[in-house]
């Protein structure tokens, strides 16, 4: 016999007991079983956070095998992710299942991070080279 332990939770209890998991556990990541779950989930986690602090993880729509890019928004919307937790910062992720299975660049490689130009100020060309090859 096959047998599995499967949990449902009502969906009006669902953002309430993450939200106790992440304040209690720091537990960041949130994992549904399809986007539509995930974007669900998302806008209920919002109405018990700051804006600031949950953020949707989308997956990619098309197969490896497809020449077709991601749509801009997506991608930037998981460089916003991913660039939150390269600098450590306290955040909820809400992702579904299969965006979670395509590779990404570790985020210890630090590409994530931003390369910081202000108005008025100077940066030796030298310098911003050897930052943009770094990253």
């Amino acid at each position: 016999s096959n047998s599995h332990s499967e949990i449902i939770i009502p969906s009006f209890l669902r953002s309430f007991i993450a939200a106790f998991f992440f304040d209690s556990f720091n537990v960041p990541i949130l994992i549904t079983t399809s986007s539509e779950k995930a974007e669900e989930v998302f806008s209920e986690l919002k109405s018990y956070f700051s804006k600031t602090e949950v953020f949707y993880f989308p997956a990619w729509e098309n197969f490896v095998y497809e020449r077709v890019s991601p749509p801009k928004e997506l991608i930037g919307q998981r460089m916003q992710v991913l660039s939150r937790l390269a600098k450590n910062e306290k955040i909820i992720i809400v992702a579904p299942f299969s965006a979670l299975m395509q590779k990404i660049i570790p985020v210890d490689q630090n590409i994530y991070l931003p390369i910081e130009l202000k108005t008025g100020s100077e940066m030796k060309l030298e310098v911003l080279i050897e930052k943009l090859v770094e990253g």
